[in-house]
Parts: C-alpha cells; sequence; structure tokens
C-alpha cells in the first residue's frame, strides 16, 4: 500500500468542524490502498468554545493503530511569551498588540494554535525513520503551512496542500474593501504563502473561488475536492419522532452573518402558535457569546432550545432530528459553503437559507433539490408555514431530493 503521512492540528476527538475532513481521508483512504499516519495534536473531545481550542494539552504523546490508519496524539505546544502576555493583563495592555504585529511580520500567525511548534521536531522525525509516498499538510491553521519547506528538505515525497480556510475569508467579498490594517495583513500573509507554496506539488481546496487565490501563491495544480458528509454515521442513526415541529440550526453562526430574516421571521412565525407544538434549536451557537445574546435576547425562551458544541454524532442526530434545517448564507461573499450543508442534504430534510448567498450555497441547495432560499421575512414566514402545514397534516415534512446528487459528497 502506498504510504501517507497526513498532518492535521485538527483530528478526532476534537468535535471542530474542520476534524471531519481529514477523518474521513483516515477511514476511507484504505479503499484506494493507502494506508495514512496521521500526525495530530492531543484533544480531550469536550472542547467547546474557542478557549477551550486554543488551551495547551500536555498530554504524552499517544499512538493509536488501526487496520485503516494509525495517529499519532502529540502534546500542543505554544510560545511561552503568548502565554505570559495572556496571563497578565498589564502585560497583555503593554506588549500584546506588538507581540502579535512582531509575531506576524515573522510568518508566525495564530501562534495560539501553533502547528509549526507542535509538529516541526516530529515531522523530521518521521521522515527521517519512514518512507513516504506524500505528505499532506491540512491548514488550518495558517502557520502548519510553514513545515512545507522543512518537508520539502527532509523527504522526496509528494507534498499536497490542502486548503480549507483562507487567512481572510471576507478577501472573497464582492467588492472587497478591506481596512488599511487587513490590506497590511493581507500582504503579510500573501508574502509568506509564496515562500511556504512555491514548491508545493498539488494544492487542495474545498470550493471554486479558492483556486484563483491559490493561483496567486504557486504554480501548482490546484483541485477542488469538497467536504462531504459522514454517510457510515448516518446509516446508524435513525430519526427520532417529535410531538413537536423542530426546526433547527446546526452549527456556529457569525457576526458577519444578517440573521435580521432568521430571527425576525421565527419571531413572526411562532407568533400564532403555541409552543407546545414548535421547538427552535440551535445547536453549538453558545460557542460565539455576541451571536448567542442576541438569538436569546430576539426569541422567546419557552420556544428556545440553544447550546454549546456537541459532539459529532449528537450533531447528526440533531440533523437527522429535525423538520426544517437553517443556515443564513454569506450575502456577498464568495464560496463559503459550511460544512454543515452537506450534512443538512445528506439528513433528507428540508433545507431552507435565509438569506441566500447568491452564490454556491444557493446553487448547492438548488441542485440537490432539497429545498430553499428565503430573501426576505414574508418569504421565510411563508415558506416555514407552508411546511408547518405539511407537518400538522402528515406528521412529517417532504423534499424531491436528488439522491444521486447526494452521492457526489461523501
Amino acid at each position: 500500500m502506498l504510504r501517507v503521512l497526513v498532518i492535521s492540528y485538527y483530528f478526532p476527538p476534537c468535535t471542530g468542524a474542520p476534524s471531519w475532513r481529514q477523518f474521513s481521508w483516515a477511514e476511507n483512504f484504505s479503499k484506494h490502498g493507502i494506508k495514512p499516519f496521521i500526525l495530530t495534536r492531543n484533544w480531550n473531545g469536550d472542547e467547546s468554545t474557542w478557549d477551550d481550542f486554543i488551551k495547551e494539552n500536555k498530554t504524552p504523546p499517544q499512538l493509536k493503530k488501526s487496520e485503516q490508519y494509525d495517529v499519532l496524539y502529540l502534546p500542543s505546544k505554544t510560545y511561552r511569551l503568548n502565554q505570559w502576555i495572556q496571563q497578565s493583563k498589564w502585560l497583555a495592555k503593554i506588549c500584546g498588540n506588538i507581540d502579535f504585529f512582531g509575531l506576524g511580520v515573522l510568518g508566525r500567525f495564530n501562534t495560539e494554535v501553533d502547528g509549526w511548534l507542535t509538529f516541526k521536531n516530529q515531522v523530521i522525525e518521521q521522515l527521517k525513520e519512514n518512507s513516504y509516498d506524500a505528505v499532506v499538510v491540512s491548514s488550518p491553521p495558517s502557520n502548519i503551512l510553514e513545515l512545507i519547506p522543512v518537508i520539502k528538505k527532509h523527504s522526496e515525497a509528494v507534498v499536497v496542500a490542502d486548503i480549507r480556510d483562507l487567512w481572510n475569508n471576507m478577501m472573497l467579498s464582492v467588492p472587497y474593501h478591506p481596512s488599511v490594517k487587513q490590506k497590511l495583513w493581507d500582504l503579510c500573509y500573501s508574502s509568506y504563502y509564496k515562500k511556504w507554496l512555491k514548491n508545493v506539488d498539488l494544492v487542495t481546496v474545498i470550493v471554486e473561488p479558492f483556486v484563483s487565490v491559490m493561483h496567486r501563491f504557486t504554480k501548482a495544480p490546484v483541485h477542488i475536492v469538497y467536504n462531504g458528509y459522514e454517510s457510515k454515521m448516518f446509516a446508524s442513526m435513525r430519526k427520532e419522532r417529535s410531538t413537536k415541529f423542530v426546526f433547527s440550526i446546526i452549527g456556529s453562526l457569525y457576526p458577519q452573518q444578517d440573521l435580521s430574516i432568521l430571527l425576525d421571521g421565527l419571531n413572526e412565525f411562532i407568533a400564532d402558535k403555541s409552543s407546545d407544538l414548535v421547538n427552535i434549536r440551535f445547536i453549538g451557537a453558545t460557542s460565539l457569546p455576541e451571536v448567542s445574546n442576541k438569538i436569546v435576547k430576539s426569541l422567546p425562551a419557552e420556544y428556545l432550545h440553544i447550546s454549546g458544541r456537541v459532539s459529532k454524532s449528537e450533531a447528526l442526530q440533531e440533523t437527522l432530528n429535525a423538520h426544517v434545517l437553517s443556515y443564513s448564507g454569506w450575502k456577498g461573499v464568495r464560496g463559503i459553503i459550511s460544512t454543515k450543508a452537506f450534512d443538512y442534504i445528506a439528513s433528507g430534510n428540508y433545507v431552507l437559507i435565509a438569506p441566500g448567498d447568491d452564490d454556491a450555497l444557493d446553487a448547492l441547495v438548488k441542485e440537490s433539490k432539497c429545498g430553499s432560499t428565503a430573501n426576505s421575512t414574508q418569504e421565510f414566514v411563508d415558506t416555514l408555514n407552508e411546511l408547518y402545514a405539511t407537518w400538522l397534516k402528515y406528521g412529517d415534512v417532504f423534499v424531491e431530493g436528488d439522491q444521486e446528487r447526494f452521492l457526489l459528497f461523501p
């Protein structure tokens, strides 16, 4: 079998969205004659807030082997200076911005999740002691891409940079009007991306708009590899019937998203309905207090269930249990398709996007025939009332669904 080293900061039991793309490789590469060795950091599996994700985990290295793949969990590392500054309010006030800017100029981005510092020594050791046909470096964080020149120095393996997110996805906005500060950061990141990706053999991205961005930094081929859904996990689950009409949003929402249609529409929708018959569920929303506070203030408590991050299996069960699944598209920003979109489609439940993004997400929903887009409060309420009436009559909501389209995503 071919041997592939996969370097990924995020990997289960981490519950964050960046974990599951690499996990799908670990589970499925063997079907194609590939035995992956995963290099990642230690995770407890109960991380739910950003503070949890950046907290160091000093558990000694753990090697876990299976028939499909092997994974080595390493202690996470961060700069001591960063920790000292974070632990002292007065030091953070005086030195925080200087330290942040100085590290950025040196190409040490996002050092609170430091893939370079965590993996560098072990990557060199792995390449000296083992022969790999290919090495895949998965970003985020951006600083993990700094390992590519090191890999090239110590191995003749094919090197693939997998880019799940840009350092600033808002640069895909049309038009893009960054602040002076953001222009400086974009320039800084761009210069280091060119350096790190100069000799990479292949770049993979998750959506088409990323392709043109990556072509600015490398002459290597750039291919799209979509995220997917966990077909094995879905197959083992069954929908739990509810006596209520369940409207759910699974995963994080962000302050930059327009939630007005969603929240105003939900308030209008429940105005003439009993909380005994309607359940509105925001799963994972409390991980960003700025958003969760807005949700809690906007909707009556008796209709609302809101939680922090949950495990992947819990999130998928919530996805299956819903009658309507919803999400707010990134209007004016190209190419942002949340990982949850593929789980939504695979569930077979109705997907209601509010507002649409006039881009990839709208196209995905339309092509898979799994739901619709609402670009006004009235359109949202009218659609939801129709779905509710169907639920009252039949006990469920139905979608046309393109099953052949679904099969393209795993």
